[in-house]
């Protein structure tokens, strides 16, 4: 139900600000000038560089979004690719984009709780699928990716993070993105990811990178887009709360990635080989 709350809105609302790769996370801007979608098409290749994605691999990908990734992994990198969605809306637009790429053998879109895929993969990328799961849940959601890995798989994140000191007074409290934009979500951060996979898993992590000023940048170009379409989203039925409760929903994120309050990092953990 939150994940529907949230991403099963129009899918016609959220082009309005996303690139046209439909990418809803933070990009990777390599300078000032980059367009946003040139910025998203690198963040995607970094992920999958992150986890030393090859055509030998078979990759699960948890948290399918609109298909981005997936398609760069089995398009750009040759990989053959397993990826599982609970939003309704993202599985079928997830599917035309696989369609449209021609990449339909090399790509299997499944339309289920991550806890329930099977398998054995190569490697793992999740992308800012983890603040979904629930604090309570960071333990099973990192089970489920070491049960999902051959012994020396590699698993690669994307996850926003908050500043450790302000993580256990967060879970306490809830703002107004627990409220009013994502339902059930949770920042976690680094030490209390690492802690969970440390004493749930065998993963260890080897490598981590902030990014997350990349991020206010990449909200500050959302929002501009959002402002610039409001005609638009008002005629697909979006009223004008929506376009206001969103509009202070990129600002406030911005912020925070400014502030350094929050961040977004890359992780990689490997499994052991034995």
């Amino acid at each position: 139900k939150n994940i529907a709350d949230h991403y099963d809105l129009s899918d016609e609302i959220f082009s309005q600000f996303l690139d046209p790769s439909m990418t809803y996370s933070s990009a990777w801007f390599t300078d000032p000038d980059q367009s946003l979608a040139a910025a998203q098409a690198e963040k995607l290749r970094r992920l999958c560089r992150l986890v030393d994605l090859s055509p030998r691999d078979r990759l699960l990908e948890i948290g399918t979004g609109w298909g981005s990734l997936a398609v760069t992994a089995a398009g750009d990198f040759g990989a053959d690719v397993t990826t599982t969605t609970i939003s309704s809306n993202q599985f079928q637009g997830a599917e035309k984009r696989v369609r449209d790429a021609g990449l339909s053998q090399r790509i299997k879109i499944l339309q289920q709780d991550y806890r329930d895929v099977e398998g054995t993969y190569d490697k793992i990328l999740s992308c800012e699928m983890i603040e979904a799961v629930g604090a309570r849940y960071l333990p099973d959601y990192l089970r489920s990716c070491a049960a999902r890995l051959r012994p020396g798989g590699i698993l690669g994140l994307q996850a926003i993070t908050i500043d450790e000191k302000h993580y256990a007074s967060a879970l306490r409290s809830v703002d107004y993105i627990k409220r009013h934009v994502f339902p059930g979500s949770f920042i976690p951060s680094v030490s209390a990811i690492v802690q969970a996979a440390s004493e749930h898993t065998d993963l260890k992590l080897v490598k981590m990178e902030d990014f997350g000023l990349h991020y206010a940048e990449t909200l500050r170009q959302w929002r501009e887009a959002w402002l610039n379409k409001r005609q638009e989203v008002a005629a697909m039925g979006g009223g004008e709360s929506l376009m206001r409760a969103w509009e202070f929903y990129f600002a406030y994120c911005e912020a925070g990635f400014r502030e350094r309050h929050i961040g977004v990092c890359h992780l990689r953990f490997e499994r052991p080989n034995v």
